[in-house]
């Protein structure tokens, strides 16, 4: 149930996050570089790309913590497990994310 509360508040937040991006590009982009005006679906799917870009600062930051907590894993080992989870769920979960996210465009 907590999960499931958790996935509706990520979409209510991004939706809003959306709305909020697509008003600032409104206000400033468009006017002064003659772009046109986003949608909230595709200012989402902006958003999108730019936290995936970031999202690298964010999982190094997430690694150097569980290397604190679990010191007896050495460089190597915590290496390879940072990449297996990235590749294998992490970015995958990110493409489906976005892959049904662009149905609404």
């Amino acid at each position: 149930m907590k999960s499931f509360f958790n996935i509706l508040l990520s979409i209510g937040v991004s939706i809003f996050g959306g709305f909020i991006l697509a008003q600032m590009w409104s206000w400033f982009i468009a006017p002064k570089f003659g772009l046109p005006h986003l949608s909230i679906v595709e200012a989402v799917g902006i958003s999108t790309v730019i936290n995936f870009m970031l999202m690298g600062l964010h999982i190094n930051t997430m690694w150097n913590e569980v290397k604190e907590k679990h010191s007896e894993l050495n460089d190597g080992t915590l290496g390879i497990i940072k990449t297996v989870v990235t590749g294998v769920f992490i970015y995958p979960l990110c493409l489906l994310g976005a892959y049904v996210w662009h149905l609404f465009l």
